[in-house]
């Protein structure tokens, strides 16, 4: 097993939000203008570590989003997903943002 520790903040004007993690919903807290959300665990090495956000806010609402994660000391990122992420809400009031991450 490998030893995973996972944290991340959202900002930008949003009205919800809902974080998993490999599928397991995390409850954001709010801190500091944004949303930290914090995990750790242990996930079987070679696995692949998904987190998914859901942001609900209105269109044209700018988001950030910043993590970072370690597997046994070692930082690890999404290749296609570098950290900070930004973006806008483009329509229906959300969007989604998927993290890949292999361990």
């Amino acid at each position: 097993m490998t030893k995973i520790i996972f944290n991340s903040k959202v900002t930008g004007e949003i009205t919800d939000l809902d974080v998993s993690v490999n599928g397991k919903a995390i409850t954001p807290e709010i801190s500091d203008g944004g949303y930290a959300i914090e995990f750790t665990g242990n996930i079987p090495a070679g696995s692949i570590l998904v987190v998914t956000y859901k942001l609900v806010g209105m269109n044209g609402t700018d988001f950030s989003i910043v993590y970072s994660c370690f597997a046994d000391d070692n930082e690890k990122k999404d290749p296609g997903k570098k950290s900070p992420i930004n973006g806008t809400i483009i329509s229906g009031n959300t969007i989604q943002q998927s993290l890949k991450i292999n361990i």
